[in-house]
């Protein structure tokens, strides 16, 4: 289990794309399945056959998509990782946003009028 984890978590896109490989397959061979029964004029007791196939090809493709989108993670997590080691720990720590100042307007008058007499 341990073996699957780390392969999924590392390679994911070849490990979703591989299951999602085998729901379609799956999925189309009873697709096949029912049309070559329906082409002999038998298909009208097969209609789990048609509910399978489609749960399993729409399954297969959702998986897919998954490993593309835990492929897209893994690579923005390495580049993240790669940039943070690239900068210095000083300039990690300063480089958080800050939110704007707003800057008080400069009156006429000082605010202590009687250091101006």
């Amino acid at each position: 289990m341990t073996i699957l984890r780390s392969f999924a978590t590392y390679k994911p896109l070849r490990f979703f794309v591989g299951v999602g490989l085998l729901l379609f397959a799956g999925g189309f061979a009873l697709g096949l399945r029912y049309v070559y029964f329906a082409a002999l004029g038998e298909g009208e007791g097969h209609v789990e056959s048609v509910v399978l196939c489609v749960l399993l090809i729409g399954m297969g493709l959702f998986t897919g998509l998954i490993g593309i989108v835990a492929d897209l993670i893994v690579v923005t997590r390495r580049l993240l990782a790669k940039l943070l080691t690239l900068q210095p720990a000083d300039r990690v720590e300063n480089a958080a946003p800050r939110a704007p100042t707003r800057r008080r307007a400069q009156s006429a008058a000082p605010a202590d009028a009687a250091t101006w007499s």
